[in-house]
């Protein structure tokens, strides 16, 4: 490859990334409108009691983030946060929430995977902790009512399986 394609080559990939929409983009005091444009429909959005909107945009399967983001009644960003964190994990309520709360309160799921034998469903979303280290959270329910059975916290299981495939 001449020297001159693989400048093209380069180009048409920072040009391409450049592109790319990320919630860390949106800024405080941005607009609903803006930020929908740019990053597109959510994966769930929320009416709150006092008329702000909450929204929840999932980096899953390939990030390691869900971003939550609160927006006042006139449509102002007063609020942004990444959701994979144990502050956010210890608000899953076993036996109260069911999977569409879930749903609502992460984004779309990394993996979602069905134990037929034991009854469960399962949704993985994949994290950084808070030293870097890739982990991932595990929401177990019950497919008779589809409540919260459990919450489980694990190393991510695609850095294991990377690591099974690494020739040395």
């Amino acid at each position: 490859m001449t020297k001159f394609y693989k400048l093209i080559l380069v180009c048409c990939a920072a040009l391409f990334l450049t592109a790319c929409a990320h919630p860390d983009m949106i800024k405080l005091n941005d607009t609903y409108d803006h930020s929908v444009k740019e990053l597109g429909v959510p994966d769930s959005t929320t009416r709150l009691p006092d008329g702000s909107i909450r929204i929840v945009y999932s980096m899953q399967p390939m990030g390691q983030t869900s971003y939550v983001m609160i927006f006042n009644p006139e449509g102002r960003l007063i609020f942004k946060d990444q959701l994979l964190q144990q502050k956010y994990f210890n608000q899953i309520k076993p036996k109260v929430q069911d999977s569409q709360d879930i749903y609502t309160m992460f984004g779309k799921p990394c993996e979602q995977w069905h134990y037929r034998n034991l009854g469960e469903h399962t949704y993985m979303y994949r994290y950084l902790d808070e030293s870097g280290f890739p982990m991932a959270l595990w929401v177990d329910f019950d497919d008779k009512d589809d409540k919260v059975l459990r919450y489980v916290l694990s190393i991510d299981p695609w850095v294991q399986r990377d690591a099974d495939q690494r020739d040395f």
